[in-house]
């Protein structure tokens, strides 16, 4: 039986956060398990409920969430970066996050500047981004690059007026340029991968099986 309930949890976790400790679900599962157990086993709603019934915004504790997030944004950018060297050595021209019409994709073909491109880090992120419903309609070929995901996947869609494709796809003509950023491009991967299955096991820590984001 837990030697917490309700009212000593409380009183633990404010004596915490009064001498700075962190109370996110994995600081507490590493140097509190007895804490760690009630809130997430014992407690009705786990950490999500008990921190809104004594008056905290989950959000702002969950600190390794928020690192998370930054990381998985940077990933993105670094991603973007090297997309953007891998188009200039293939020679091809653009113009990069230029102000189109309030719009601003990653990349504008110079030559074609209705032809559009946008890098994002999965295949999942291109499908359910939200550049495809606002940027569609702005030009006439809209390009999503992704890293992550199915490498050999190259799909139409809206009537041709959109692509989503892998990377490696996408510079599949050019084997020497693949090759020259082969490891850059795993790196980033293997840390999207990392933040994942970090993400992962902070939801089971939390007991949270929605797909909420915390950031």
């Amino acid at each position: 039986m837990s030697k917490f309930d309700a009212g000593t949890a409380r009183l633990e976790i404010f004596k915490r956060l009064s001498v700075g400790d962190d109370i996110s679900p994995i600081a507490l599962s590493k140097d509190h398990t007895a804490l760690h157990k009630f809130i997430k086993k014992d407690f009705e709603g786990g950490y999500a409920a008990f921190y809104e019934s004594i008056g905290l915004n989950r959000h702002v504790f969950y600190h390794e969430n928020r690192n998370l997030a930054n990381m998985a944004a940077k990933t993105g950018l670094m991603f973007e970066e090297i997309l953007n060297d891998m188009l200039k050595d293939v020679g091809l021209e653009f113009k990069r996050s230029p102000n189109m019409d309030g719009n601003y994709p990653d990349f504008v073909l110079k030559g074609n500047e209705n032809h559009w491109m946008d890098a994002k880090i999965s295949q999942y992120t291109a499908f359910t981004s939200k550049s495809i419903i606002k940027y569609k309609d702005a030009c006439d070929k809209l390009t999503l690059v992704y890293l992550v995901g199915d490498k050999t996947h190259d799909q139409v869609l809206y009537d041709g007026k959109v692509r989503v494709v892998s990377v490696y796809k996408l510079f599949a003509f050019d084997t020497k340029v693949l090759a020259k950023y082969a490891t850059k491009l795993e790196i980033i991967a293997d840390i999207c991968e990392s933040i994942k299955e970090e993400r992962d096991r902070q939801k089971t820590l939390l007991g949270d099986d929605s797909n909420e984001d915390d950031e």
